[in-house]
């Protein structure tokens, strides 16, 4: 085989190894993008509200922020979860999980407990299994300026209290004694 002739054929070999090695990257972006369709992916929520039309999703994100921005504008609060039933039997109880979640995101710096301190959050059971509903003068020892309660009906439907914490200088606040 002259010189000529193996050139060729390496040119050859060459173009047909670039084909496949594209073809195999188109297939890899075809099959990544359908996987990023589906679930609950960034790409996913883009296509659910700006090719449906279905802004359901986003409004739960953004009337929770509007909430936590009027109902605790300032100071630390107590998130607590009445009515969402027991974790590992249902499945809607994500929901306080994102609450949770979202009011941490958006109260940044500032502390919400849903849970005992040191309790680490990273799944509903979690939320779940270790309620906390800490005493005024706890509260008003860690900065809470509002206890906020979330109330599930048996149809389903959540309606909220929030209770103002009084402050070490108001007459409801009993001062414990340090020995």
């Amino acid at each position: 085989m002259s010189d000529k002739a193996y050139l060729r054929y390496m040119r050859a070999i060459g173009n047909r190894a670039s084909w496949i090695i594209l073809a195999l990257v188109m297939i890899s972006l075809i099959i990544n993008l359908w996987m990023s369709f589906q679930g609950d992916s960034v790409l996913a929520l883009l296509k659910e509200v700006l090719v449906d039309k279905n802004r359901s999703r986003v409004y739960l994100v953004t009337g929770m922020d509007a909430f936590l921005a009027k109902a605790a504008p300032s100071g630390n609060i107590v998130l607590r979860f009445h009515g969402f039933g027991n974790a590992e039997k249902e499945n809607d109880n994500s929901g306080p999980l994102m609450i949770y979640f979202r009011s941490v995101y958006r109260l940044y710096p500032r502390k919400v407990f849903a849970v005992p301190p040191g309790v680490v959050v990273n799944t509903p059971e979690e939320l779940s299994k270790n309620p906390f509903d800490p005493s005024t003068q706890w509260m008003c020892e860690n900065g809470v300026a509002k206890r906020i309660t979330l109330i599930k009906d048996n149809r389903g439907n959540i309606r909220t209290q929030v209770e103002t914490i009084p402050h070490a200088n108001s007459p409801h606040f009993i001062k414990r004694e340090i020995p």
